[in-house]
């Protein structure tokens, strides 16, 4: 019985001294001359594009809203909800009015003034040969002229009313007030029609970002609503002044419209999918994020010097787009940056 715990003993101390020696062996590969080639990437200058994805949506330049001045009935409706319309088309007609009073005195006014014109006329023939005295045709021709300035009064103004209401603008109905037999308003839009030939983009931007935004950026617009792979091209054109509390997060957001160089077969109400190009930085070094080490709030890589000898050097960074860095200083063109995220080299390791 001692004999079998000794001799197990002695297979476990085997195996310790067994163990230590292979983890002694590995050391040495990694920090002996045998380390692995490492990953290199050489330090030029390049541009580096910032770039922002937000959610949009088209909408009309201006939404015309149609008044009537018609004081009568809708006899019927020809263009309702959603309907496409083009300038000068019929959108209602309008049943006769028949108590316009306006135009009541006007035909009461005009009907008198041929039968003064006759008087006139015949009292200036007895007046020539003493049938009439003179105050008497001066009375003739006052009844004239009366008549004749009633007149103009009457049609001071007066247009005669057209039974019809047509569409001001090319576009589309996007709200309407009226029915058959409606009784006229002309106080409240019988329609609103969204133009359909001027359209803009509309973005609400997060105050955080909207800071860097300018007006004249560039815009890289796609959408289900165009052809796949379609990416149409505009400018930021217009930022609010002002902003607001977004809908559907607790970000104040800024309005910003973009201008579109064409719109496809985009829409009123369409979603957009929009990439504001916002800062281009050129001729920069700018490196990887799996080159650089983050250490108490110092940032460092590794190079591989031209005796192959790793270094460990401190760097300054700039802006970065969360892939790649600016780097401000200790870096130069040409340098040898070491891919040491798995911390395998150290300050004067040895490649060969």
């Amino acid at each position: 019985m001692k004999f079998k715990i000794k001799r197990k003993k002695t297979v476990i101390a085997i195996s310790c001294i067994a163990v230590i020696l292979i983890a002694l062996g590995a050391k040495k590969v990694l920090i002996g001359n045998k380390l692995p080639r490492p990953e290199i990437y050489e330090v030029n200058k390049s541009n580096m594009n910032f770039t922002y994805n937000v959610t949009g949506k088209v909408e009309s330049q201006k939404v015309i809203s149609v008044f009537s001045t018609n004081m009568s009935e809708v006899e019927n409706v020809v263009a309702r909800l959603n309907d496409t319309v083009n300038k000068g088309d019929v959108l209602l007609n309008f049943k006769k009015d028949t108590s316009n009073t306006q135009a009541l005195n006007i035909a009461k006014a005009n009907s008198i003034l041929p039968n003064l014109r006759q008087n006139y006329e015949a009292a200036k023939k007895i007046y020539s040969v003493g049938g009439i005295s003179k105050e008497q045709l001066n009375d003739a021709r006052q009844a004239l002229q009366s008549a004749v300035i009633d007149s103009k009064i009457a049609s001071s103004g007066y247009k005669p009313q057209e039974r019809v209401l047509r569409s001001p603008i090319s576009g589309v109905i996007v709200e309407a007030n009226a029915d058959d037999n409606y009784k006229i308003d002309p106080t409240k839009p019988l329609y609103k029609i969204a133009d359909t030939e001027n359209l803009k983009i509309t973005l609400d931007v997060p105050n955080y970002m909207a800071k860097n935004l300018k007006v004249g950026q560039t815009v890289d617009i796609t959408s289900d609503s165009l052809n796949d792979g379609e990416v149409l091209h505009g400018v930021v054109k217009n930022i609010a002044k002002i902003s607001t509390k977004s809908e559907t997060s607790n970000d104040a957001i800024t309005s910003v419209e973009v201008s579109l160089d064409n719109y496809s077969t985009l829409k009123p109400g369409d979603i957009v999918d929009a990439k504001i190009n916002y800062l281009t930085l050129n001729n920069n070094i700018i490196i990887p994020l799996q080159y650089i080490e983050f250490e108490n709030d110092k940032t460092y890589v590794y190079i591989l010097n031209n005796k192959n000898i790793v270094e460990r050097r401190e760097v300054k960074l700039g802006k970065n787009n969360t892939i790649n860095y600016v780097v401000n200083s200790g870096l130069s063109v040409h340098d040898k940056l070491i891919n040491n995220s798995s911390k395998i080299y150290k300050q004067g390791d040895k490649i060969k």
